[in-house]
């Protein structure tokens, strides 16, 4: 993973963040239970993410809360939001301090990193300003807050009027900004002025709906073209983002979207939005048979022993192969726990080499035994079916 510093923050952040919106909102919206939104919340800072953008909205502040009980408080950066409309409504600096208030308790937590104004719009942005900005100040003199941002509305206000205008109030310290192959208006409009004023970048929408959908970056494609915006092969072409693949490229356009995106001047974080998959992708580079059903488990054994909260590598089934342990947070004293199932247990961990890779965390002891021809003592023989 790599880092940078979130603008005039201070913060040092990891440049893929965790969003807990979108369309999954942690898998939630998919029929993931919170325990599972929460594992994948705990997988993301296994594999360096620190920074979690969650809010109200999203209905993912419990799950986030869940996670942040296993892990160090201090190492990650929490961002949540406020409304400043809802149901035609105008919210009050009261009721944003209470929204404040909830979105602590949720979390688990009696400060935020970062605290939003959430989808403001254009002809909201005076109300914003003038009328929650003191209490927002308030709150972060009282450390409940420990700096302030605000996001647009990309959709309504896709050319920035909003953020444009706040680029001038020395108030906000992050902007939350929608930018993507597709709409790159912020790169010449927006960025040359955060970049300028050192006002911190959280990026939404890298990867849209569009790129799911061929017939739609072609349609888009072609339109772009014939106003004279891109080449003219590109409207021609019935795969105009293919060129993007290759062997030295991405693998797939979801990820040269986010590469798109990760490498634009003036962008600090790009917030990543899954559901059940793991938050980012390592290549392994060694070919192991088992692996061909779970891509990441090579990944997941080398962030383990990588991790420093990881526990002791305790057994080798077989040469090269080891049940990698996360111990210490959620199981203290350590112990292999885990297998290759996502859902196996509180931190996924792998199990491979054995005659038989056990399925669940039942299953471990037992295979590791039957592995090696060990018959346990009597007395231990119903330990060995607990664990």
């Amino acid at each position: 993973m790599e880092y940078t510093t979130l603008g005039k923050t201070g913060l040092k952040v990891s440049v893929a963040g965790l969003g807990c919106g979108g369309f999954s909102r942690l898998g939630l919206a998919t029929g993931k239970s919170e325990d599972e939104a929460a594992l994948l919340v705990r997988q993301a800072v296994d594999m360096g993410i620190n920074i979690i953008d969650t809010a109200p909205g999203y209905d993912t502040e419990a799950a986030v809360g869940k996670a942040l009980r296993a892990i160090p408080r201090h190492s990650v950066i929490v961002a949540t939001k406020t409304f400043v409309r809802r149901n035609g409504e105008m919210y009050s600096p009261a009721r944003m301090v209470e929204s404040l208030e909830s979105s602590l308790r949720l979390l688990g937590t009696d400060y935020v990193d970062v605290f939003e104004l959430h989808g403001v719009l254009p002809s909201e942005y005076g109300y914003a300003l003038e009328t929650l900005g003191p209490a927002l100040l308030e709150q972060k003199a009282k450390g409940k807050i420990r700096h302030i941002g605000i996001t647009e509305q990309p959709v309504e206000d896709f050319t920035h009027e909003m953020l444009l205008r706040a680029t001038s109030d020395d108030i906000w310290e992050v902007f939350m900004v929608g930018f993507h192959m597709m709409h790159q208006s912020a790169r010449k409009a927006l960025f040359p002025l955060t970049r300028e004023k050192r006002i911190g970048t959280l990026l939404m929408f890298a990867v849209r709906s569009i790129f799911a959908k061929p017939e739609r970056v072609v349609a888009a494609m072609r339109e772009a073209a014939a106003k004279g915006q891109v080449e003219k092969w590109l409207g021609d072409s019935a795969a105009p983002l293919d060129f993007l693949l290759h062997k030295d490229g991405a693998r797939d356009i979801t990820e040269a979207a986010y590469r798109f995106a990760r490498h634009e001047p003036g962008v600090d974080v790009v917030l990543f939005l899954e559901d059940d998959a793991v938050v980012a992708r390592r290549d392994g580079g060694e070919g192991v048979d088992v692996l061909a059903s779970y891509p990441d488990g090579l990944a997941r054994a080398t962030g383990a022993l990588r991790n420093p909260n990881a526990g002791d590598v305790l057994v080798s089934a077989a040469d090269g192969f080891e049940f990698a342990d996360l111990g210490g947070r959620n199981h203290v004293g350590g112990g292999s726990h885990g297998s290759l199932s996502a859902g196996d247990s509180e931190v996924p961990m792998l199990a491979i080499g054995l005659d038989a890779v056990p399925r669940s965390i039942v299953e471990v002891a037992p295979a590791v035994l039957a592995h090696f021809g060990v018959t346990p003592p009597a007395y231990q023989r119903s330990l060995a079916r607990a664990v």
